[in-house]
């Protein structure tokens, strides 16, 4: 019974991770989408409408904002933490150390997973 218990919960576990799965078209769809409007909005900007932007709208994100390190696409949000994407700007760079806040994962190109932990 122990056993069933500790896979049952390893599953749920592993189920309710918070780091979605993209391939690379998507991650270039994604890309080429927040290029286009990080050009359009080259200030800080927060609730961007992204209706005309239909590979991040089909990722139902919370939020979308603009800084002048990148842009955001919120996916999770908790009390005090987020994470989501995160589309780097051209000529920038972002701290990938990991424990630093937020952080930020590689994943391709200029895209990465973030966690903020507040």
């Amino acid at each position: 019974m122990k056993i069933f218990l500790i896979m049952t919960l390893s599953i749920l576990c592993l189920a309710c991770s918070n780091e979605p799965e993209f391939d690379s078209a998507q991650l270039s769809s994604i890309e080429a989408e927040a290029n286009e409007l990080l050009l359009s909005l080259p200030s800080q900007s927060f609730e961007i409408d992204v209706s005309r932007a239909p590979s991040i709208s089909e990722l139902s994100p919370k939020s979308v904002y603009i800084t002048d390190e990148g842009l955001y696409i919120q996916l999770n949000t908790g009390f005090s933490s987020e994470n989501g994407l995160f589309i780097l700007r051209n000529g920038r760079s972002v701290d990938t150390e990991a424990g630093s806040d937020p952080e930020y994962k590689h994943i391709d190109k200029h895209v990465y997973h973030y966690k903020i932990e507040g």
